[in-house]
Formats: structure tokens, C-alpha cells, sequence
């Protein structure tokens, strides 16, 4: 009787921690930690432009430009999203420099956020890039932010 009684209690235990899974997964996709704003300063466009109206995705969603730069179809605020139960966003974005030929590549990629909100990686991939970033916040519903504030072409 009572392995019977101990069996029920780990099935129980189980049953309760794959509903509070699901429960972090479902909270997690409510908006938060999930979305990574790649937010380009003004001052950056009045030197450099995107080589690409969009930029390249490896993992995740695009969900579009939430601010364009004045007088240009420059995005200065790009929201992107996880992919469903696999991979955080990660993305590279290419910038010619205004009358010139020189160019700086940047690439960034957030974790999938799941029990506790994605970590943010930027590497530059060419050239010199100043930037801040704010890991999202999976209890306040934070999203990650990345903000480059300066670059330097090659």
C-alpha cells in the first residue's frame, strides 16, 4: 500500500510541475521577455544608413518596424520574436556609411526565454559598434533591448 501511496505521490509531483511549466511558457509568450527591440539611435542614421530595408533573421520572427527615421524608410525600432518551444531571436543587421564605401556589420542574438528571461549577445561582425543593452524580464514582462548609440565603419 504504500508504494502505491509513493507512486502517486511522484506522478502528483510531476503532473504539478508540467503544468507550472506550461503555465512559464504560456506567461512567457504573453509579451516580454520573448520580444528583442533593436533600437537605432537618430544620431546613427545621420551618418550611416541599412544596407536593407530588413534585417537578415537566422532564428526567430520579424515583427516589424515600430519607428522609421525621418524622411527615410530607415527602421530605428526593429521588433523581433522567438521562435514557438526552440530558438530566441537572432539577427544581423548591415550599415553603409554615407558617402562612402566603408560598412559595419552587427549581429545579435537573445536566448530563448522560458523559465528566465533571454540573455542578450551582440557581436560585431565588421567594423566598431557603442551600444546598451537591457536583458528582458520574464516576471514584469520586460522585452530585451538592444540600443546602438555609435558606429564605426570599416
Amino acid at each position: 500500500m504504500k508504494a502505491i501511496s509513493n507512486k502517486l505521490c511522484c506522478s502528483t509531483s510531476l503532473i504539478f510541475l508540467s503544468v507550472s511549466l506550461l503555465f512559464n511558457q504560456a506567461y512567457a509568450y504573453s509579451g516580454g521577455c520573448n520580444n528583442l527591440h533593436v533600437v537605432i539611435n537618430d544620431s546613427v542614421f545621420q551618418k550611416y544608413e541599412t544596407l536593407f530595408k530588413r534585417p537578415r533573421i537566422f532564428k526567430g520572427t520579424y515583427n516589424g518596424c515600430l519607428k522609421v527615421y525621418k524622411g527615410t524608410e530607415n527602421c530605428t525600432d526593429y521588433l523581433f520574436d522567438q521562435s514557438a518551444f526552440s530558438y530566441g531571436p537572432e539577427i544581423e543587421i548591415e550599415f553603409n556609411e554615407r558617402g562612402s564605401n566603408k560598412t559595419a556589420k552587427i549581429r545579435i542574438q537573445q536566448n530563448y526565454c522560458f523559465m528566465e528571461a533571454g540573455n542578450i549577445t551582440v557581436t560585431a561582425e565588421k567594423g566598431k559598434f557603442k551600444y546598451t543593452k537591457l536583458v528582458g524580464n520574464f516576471f514584469s514582462i520586460e522585452p530585451g533591448v538592444v540600443t546602438i548609440t555609435s558606429i564605426e565603419a570599416q
